[in-house]
Order: C-alpha cells, then sequence, then structure tokens
C-alpha cells in the first residue's frame, strides 16, 4: 500500500484557509452592493402574487438578519480561514522540508554520481583509446603524441557540433557516470537522456571490433546512469569518426551487434546540425525494441 501524500492534504488545507479569509473580506462588499428588492414600496408589493410576496418578504427578512450579524460572520470566517491556514502549513512545513531534505539529497547523488572528469581522466580516456586504435604499438613518442592531439581535436569537434545541434546548456560533456567516463550526455527532454560515446578511427580494419567496444560499453553507462535516474529514458548512440570515408552514406551502422553513426571527418564537416541531430534521434528511436530501451 502506497504511503498517503500528507503534503497534498496540508496544501489542500492551506488552500481552504485562503478561500474561507477571501469569503470573509468578500462578504460585506458582496451583500452591501445588492438591494435585496428593499426599494420596493408595500404597495408595489401587494399587487404580486401571494408566493412572490412571501418570496419578497423572506429575501428581505433573511438579508436583513444577515446584514446585522455580518461583522460576527465574517469574523467567525476570517479566525476560521487563519486558523486553518496556521493549522495547515504549521503541519505541512515539516513534511515539505523533508521532501526538501530528500530532493537536496538526490540531486547531490546525482551531482556526485556525474561529476565531470578531471583533465588528467580526460587525458587518460584519450591515450587508451589512442592505444586502442592501433593494433601495434611501434609508434614513436612524437607519433603517439601527435594521434592523440588529433584524437582530442576530432573529439572536440563533434562535442561542438552536438552542442550546437541541442543546445549547449543541454550537452554536459566529460561526465562520469559513476566510476565510468562518458564523452557526453545530452538532454533530449526532461524525461530523455543520451549517453555518447566517440571514437575515432584510424585503422579501417577495427571498425566492427570499436563498433562492438561502443556497444558493450553503453549498454554498462545506461545500465548504470539508469541505476541513479530511475525515473527517466536513456538511450545510448555511439559516433564514430573515420579518417577515411568508408560508407558512401555515412548513414548509421545498423545491425544486431551495433548501433552507430559512422561519418568520415569530411561528411561530419558538410553534415548538418539538423540532419545531425535527426541521425541521433533516429538510433534512439531504433534502439525502443533492443536492450536499451527502459524497463
Amino acid at each position: 500500500m502506497n504511503k498517503p501524500e500528507y503534503s497534498d492534504l496540508y496544501k489542500f488545507l492551506a488552500s481552504l484557509g485562503v478561500i474561507i479569509i477571501s469569503i470573509s473580506l468578500l462578504l460585506p462588499w458582496l451583500f452591501l452592493t445588492q438591494s435585496f428588492n428593499s426599494l420596493i414600496s408595500n404597495g408595489e408589493i401587494i399587487k404580486y402574487t401571494q408566493t412572490a410576496q412571501t418570496l419578497i418578504n423572506l429575501q428581505q427578512t433573511t438579508a436583513l438578519w444577515f446584514i446585522k450579524n455580518l461583522l460576527i460572520i465574517c469574523t467567525i470566517l476570517f479566525l476560521l480561514g487563519c486558523s486553518l491556514l496556521v493549522y495547515s502549513l504549521h503541519l505541512w512545513k515539516p513534511v515539505q522540508d523533508e521532501i526538501d531534505r530528500e530532493r537536496k539529497l538526490s540531486n547531490q547523488k546525482l551531482s556526485n554520481e556525474l561529476k565531470t572528469a578531471t583533465k588528467e581522466e580526460q587525458f587518460n580516456k584519450f591515450v587508451q583509446e589512442v592505444s586502442e586504435n592501433n593494433e601495434e604499438h611501434e609508434e614513436t613518442i612524437k607519433d603517439f603524441s601527435t594521434q592523440i592531439s588529433k584524437y582530442i581535436s576530432v573529439e572536440e569537434k563533434v562535442l561542438n557540433k552536438l552542442a550546437i545541434s541541442f543546445g549547449e546548456n543541454n550537452v554536459l560533456r566529460n561526465k562520469l557516470i559513476g566510476k565510468k567516463q562518458v564523452d557526453a550526455i545530452i538532454r533530449i527532454s526532461p524525461s530523455i537522456r543520451a549517453v555518447i560515446e566517440i571514437k575515432y578511427l584510424t585503422n579501417e580494419n577495427n571498425l566492427e571490433k570499436i563498433a562492438n567496444a561502443i556497444t558493450s560499453q553503453l549498454y554498462s553507462f545506461t545500465k548504470e546512469y539508469k541505476e541513479i535516474r530511475n525515473s527517466i529514458n536513456i538511450f545510448g548512440v555511439g559516433i564514430i569518426i573515420t579518417s577515411n570515408i568508408i560508407r558512401s552514406d555515412g548513414q548509421v551502422a545498423n545491425n544486431k551487434s551495433h548501433d552507430c553513426l559512422i561519418f568520415s571527418e569530411e561528411q561530419l564537416a558538410t553534415l548538418s546540425n539538423d540532419e545531425f541531430r535527426i541521425l541521433i534521434i533516429d538510433v534512439m528511436q531504433k534502439q525502443k525494441k533492443t536492450f536499451f530501451t527502459p524497463s
């Protein structure tokens, strides 16, 4: 059985108290602006039917009683409304404080779980990905440093394009989900997020390997993110940038093992922001029938 939501009850009582106070203040004006047929002379009244005369007399008698006791009635209503308002606010405050505290703790937990990766953590990730990009590790330190610089440059271009396509405030860069670093988290809507993993590929023979690795990473990322934010829908999208054109269309590489967007650097540069956004949304829509779909 669900726990009763007392805060809603107290809000209702507080609202009721405000309404009663408002009535107590408006009641004198409502009565004093009405004539209640008091301007009709007895000579005019006797011309009406017996039923009409009875109704007019009852209306005038009732109105006269209310007007005579209007101050008392309004005072009682005003005190009743104030008492109800103070009582409900007194009970509501501890409940609201608890709700605010839980919300603050939840936000703090989310903030802690989604910290921005440090420069060192980001650099280490680049080093690891560049190393995985090379099947042989005979590059000189200079060559390796150049590859890292290129990798960082390409990833920055993708992140900038994401920021333009979805809005700078909706793209969180280099975030940590627990201890896992992701390249970006996009706020698609208040209830939808997209976890983005970006890879720069210089060895075309590693395409399938990298795509499968991204799929595995995204599954892990989305699963852990879902544990943090179980009230939202979370999807994963991989973006692979190649040094040469591998696919003539640059479209989504869809198969049972992975869902990734694959572009050459040239294709990425010429792709419009609207097209880029549509392609990412398209990947997410296809994932509704896969293991990325939140339970």
